[in-house]
């Protein structure tokens, strides 16, 4: 394993003992927590590890000094004496000072850092002989603008700068391999034909490279050239060799999955590898770029490896080193170095670029812990429009797993208008445990939902006077007047569905959202109604359900309660009409047709037709009310509504489907709609075509590669191969996998993911050699999968799979 050494030089005149014995601790300190996982050995050296020579003193902490690559000066109200026989020198200090300055400006090292211990003002004033050198040394650094200076008050203080210092350092040294570290005699073999002598020093691995590119180099003279592989290495030794000096260092996608598919040809250095997992980090959400295999080879330390790089490198680098902690559930790992504000400081910074925060907000609202709720809250009460939303989403998820109280108390002093639907339902589950003067103050909240369950929890308990709720019929959010009208009816008093109509359908406020108003209505106050009417309707008794088929208003939604409760013959009824198409029902009732009424809003600024989008809702409702009854008699009716394309399969089909259908309605399953515009509201992020395709599972009662050979929509195909129990999966031959490995995009990722994980490694390495070979379909998002089934343990492979990209 190749150990680059990295020497740290502390200068200062006496006076500083305390200060010296801090530093060697913590570069001590920094070569456990930071330079170990980077290959690296960091080593402390001073007049202390210098004096047990012959011969004068300061030439004897010289020669230590000349070889190190860091340099830490510190100075406090003492200069130092002479030291010794050269007179050029007033102090040691000045001698180690002005000689290593000497070094840096010519070779580029050390990197020097220069720490000045607070002087007081009395003694400014007033100085002594010493100090007064001291303050114009400070002077002339400053006056000179070639070298920056700081200062510190404080023990803590001047190890902050310290720990500031080295881990910067020694992150960048071994992060780019900048300098040659430990000095090891070269090799005839690997470095004299490349111009060196036999005394020359190499940094560890820079064998390889150097044998590697005199290789190249015979390669240049013949006359084909290096092959692809070679000169896709020849950039990466570049880019692994290239210094703050160079443009960006960079491998490209073509060159890295080149590089992959020779892993077993090259002898990568551990700078290559190194860069190599760089590239994979920054293409980690595109999927086409190997990224696993870089990460295994850095051995047991990568989460280590990961959370240094989410705080040091580029932009696109620091996001995929996130992105890659998050779906490997990979904790963030606090310690003396590595502390809670250098984590804040490079996830979440002021200067911290937009892509990273987001990324960092995310992984925080899945794994993030109590101890990192503070910085999240710090973020949120910057209220980026880039990060808002994501920060009080992390702040909302870290509670709910923590505290799920302190969650609904969090949202309640949280203005938001928007959060994700999922997990603000999740919050709302817990108003229940609120005491009744902290649901009041969410009466006054932005957010309509936060309103309208705080409202129902109150009316429940009887804490609201009729006052409160005939107010809140007034909201602008049709959700609140809901809640508000259910709360009337609570207090014993039952308003009729016309009023209720009135109040939910009447625009309150600014409408907002993509369906604005038809007609002059609310359009989601119309769907609430109902909604709200539906629940009604269902505690009527029979005459009084036949009396509102006289309402033009409720008289559909009497007509299909009617028939849901099997009363008389409205059930075969319904079912006659459905079959008609709702034909002959719209002639009876509109006979002459529905005139066009003034429309606002996106959807209805388009081609809209009244009479058709009456009989799709006709239609809708009376299917909704026939499969939710579940009766095996339907089924002829149900698919023949399907195959005459009358209905638009949803969730209900696929509930009804998967208990009574059979293999003859895979095709019926396969055709599902992700997404019904006419019932857009009532969406709340369901994935149906998953719901398809495990019902199309249950159903189907052959094998899986017969299953596949069905001529189904891609993007069905792919949600089968997510489903498919793994063990069902490993049971293709290797060219029916690799069959799906060449289909359409879908596809492909689905396949490629589900063999990463149930399919043995060895299997995986054969069907990725075969793979390669079929150059005409070669996918680099297939190799990304491949590769990750790999390189990681099984369980962390499935980790990675369940977690959404």
């Amino acid at each position: 394993m190749n150990i680059r050494q990295i020497r740290v030089f502390i200068a200062s005149p006496g006076g500083l003992e305390d200060e010296r014995k801090a530093a060697f601790e913590e570069v001590e300190r920094i070569d456990r927590s930071i330079a170990v996982h980077l290959r690296g050995n960091l080593r402390p050296y001073g007049w202390e590890r210098s004096m047990s020579g012959l011969g004068r003193a300061q030439e004897l902490i010289n020669r230590e000094m000349e070889t190190c690559d860091l340099f830490i000066g510190i100075m406090g109200q003492k200069w130092g004496t002479p030291p010794g026989l050269d007179d050029r020198f007033s102090s040691g200090f000045e001698e180690e000072w002005e000689l290593s300055l000497e070094r840096s400006i010519q070779t580029g090292s050390p990197v020097m850092t220069m720490l000045f211990k607070a002087i007081p003002e009395d003694q400014q004033s007033d100085p002594g002989a010493e100090v007064q050198r001291v303050l114009e040394f400070k002077r002339r650094l400053r006056d000179g603008k070639m070298f920056f200076y700081k200062e510190f008050a404080s023990t803590s203080e001047f190890l902050d700068l310290v720990r500031e210092f080295l881990s910067r350092q020694v992150i960048e040294m071994l992060h780019h391999d900048v300098r040659p570290p430990e000095q090891i005699p070269a090799t005839a073999s690997s470095t004299q034909s490349v111009g060196r002598s036999a005394n020359d020093t190499v940094t560890p691995g820079a064998a390889e490279s150097a044998a590697f590119l005199e290789a190249v180099s015979r390669q240049v003279l013949t006359k084909h050239g290096p092959d692809a592989a070679h000169v896709a290495r020849l950039r990466l030794v570049a880019a692994a060799a290239g210094v703050s000096g160079n443009d960006a260092q960079v491998v490209g996608v073509h060159d890295a999955n080149l590089l992959h598919a020779h892993r077993s040809t090259f002898n990568f250095t551990f700078a290559e590898r190194r860069t190599l997992l760089g590239a994979g980090l920054s293409s980690i959400q595109s999927e086409n770029v190997p990224l696993w295999s870089w990460l295994a080879s850095v051995g047991g330390g990568q989460a280590e490896r990961l959370q240094f790089l989410t705080v040091y490198g580029e932009e696109a680098e620091r996001v995929g080193a996130i992105v890659a902690m998050r779906l490997m559930h990979l904790p963030v790992v606090i310690n003396d170095t590595f502390g809670v504000e250098r984590i804040e400081a490079g996830w979440l910074g002021t200067e911290t670029e937009a892509a990273v925060r987001v990324a960092a907000l995310r992984y925080l609202a899945e794994i993030g812990s109590r101890e990192q709720l503070d910085m999240v809250q710090r973020e949120a009460n910057l209220a980026d429009k880039d990060t808002l939303p994501l920060a009080i989403e992390a702040a909302l998820s870290i509670l709910l797993r923590t505290d799920e109280v302190q969650a609904a108390r969090h949202i309640l002093v949280t203005p938001f208008e928007t959060l994700d639907a999922q997990l603000l339902r999740r919050v709302l589950a817990q108003f229940d445990q609120l005491g009744t003067q902290e649901l009041l103050a969410g009466l006054d909240h932005r957010s309509g939902a936060v309103r309208a369950v705080a409202l129902e929890k109150l009316s429940d308990r009887g804490a609201l006077d009729r006052g409160v709720l005939v107010r809140a019929m007034e909201d602008e959010d049709a959700s609140v007047r809901v809640s508000a009208l259910r709360g009337v009816e609570r207090n014993g008093k039952l308003s009729n569905l016309d009023e209720a109509y009135e109040v939910l359908s009447k625009p309150a406020g600014k409408p907002r959202g993509l369906f604005m108003t038809i007609g002059g209505v609310d359009f989601a106050g119309v769907r609430a109604f109902e909604r709200y009417r539906w629940s009604r309707l269902q505690a009527m008794a029979a005459d009084e359900l036949k009396g509102l088929l006289d309402v033009p208003l409720h008289r559909d939604a009497a007509y299909r309660a009617l028939a849901a409760r099997r009363i008389e013959g409205f059930a075969s009824s319904l079912r006659s009409d459905l079959l008609d198409g709702f034909e002959t029902y719209f002639a009876r009732h509109w006979p002459h047709g529905i005139k066009p009424t003034q429309q606002s809003g996106l959807l209805f600024s388009l081609s809209y037709d009244p009479e058709k989008a009456k009989k799709r809702d006709l239609i809708y409702e009376a299917t909704e009310v026939v499969l939710t009854q579940r009766d095996a008699a339907d089924l002829d009716l149900v698919r023949e509504l399907v195959d005459r394309k009358l209905v638009e399969p949803g969730s209900a089909l696929v509930s009804y489907l998967s208990v009574l259908g059979d293999s003859g309605d895979i095709s019926r399953l396969a055709s599902v709609s992700p997404f019904n515009w006419l019932r857009f509201q009532d969406f709340e992020g369901s994935d149906v075509e998953k719901e398809a395709a495990r019902a199309i599972l249950r159903i189907y009662h052959g094998s899986f590669d017969e299953l596949m050979a069905i001529d189904l929509p891609v993007g069905m195909r792919a949600k089968l191969i997510d489903e498919v129990p793994p063990s069902k999966f490993a049971k293709l031959t290797d060219d029916q996998i690799l069959q799906l490995l060449q289909s359409a995009d879908k596809v492909r990722r689905a396949a490629a993911r589900k063999v990463a994980g149930c399919v043995e490694r060895d299997r995986i390495g054969r069907i990725e050699a075969e793979y390669r070979t079929r150059e005409d379909t070669y996918f680099y998002q297939v190799i990304h999968w491949l590769d990750l089934g790999l390189a990681l343990d099984p369980p962390k492979v499935r980790q990675v799979l369940a977690t959404k990209p």
